[in-house]
């Protein structure tokens, strides 16, 4: 992460030198914002998007240039399948079993709107 951290932040000085703003977007996950069982990996590489992004906003904060990070939940694509298979034969378990323990992770997520006092973290 460290030396994309820096290409980014010299890319998006020389940028700023044309103009004065701009956007930053990346793409992490569900993942970078929390653990899951058996994706430390990837819970690792995302988390490393995410402190990318808040350090980059911090930095790019007087500039004119937002970044954010938009963090998808699970979708289902050829990697999330591979995964589901993978945790079914490390928990002993059928995929079945995986992917409604996945849905249940969604749903609970779905459920779980927030509010403005926990976004104030009064709650």
């Amino acid at each position: 992460m460290r030396g994309r951290g820096v290409g980014l932040t010299r890319a998006l000085s020389q940028r700023q030198a044309r103009s004065p703003w701009g956007r930053l977007i990346a793409v992490s996950s569900t993942a970078g914002l929390k653990g899951y069982p058996y994706a430390a990996a990837c819970c690792a590489a995302k988390h490393g998007v995410v402190g990318l992004t808040r350090a980059l906003a911090v930095e790019l904060a007087k500039t004119g240039v937002t970044v954010n990070s938009i963090c998808p939940g699970f979708t289902a694509t050829p990697l999330l399948e591979r995964g589901v298979h993978d945790i079914a034969w490390r928990a002993s378990t059928s995929a079945e079993e995986v992917r409604q323990a996945l849905m249940t992770l969604m749903a609970a997520a779905l459920v779980d709107l927030g509010s403005p006092d926990r976004v104030e973290g009064r709650t």
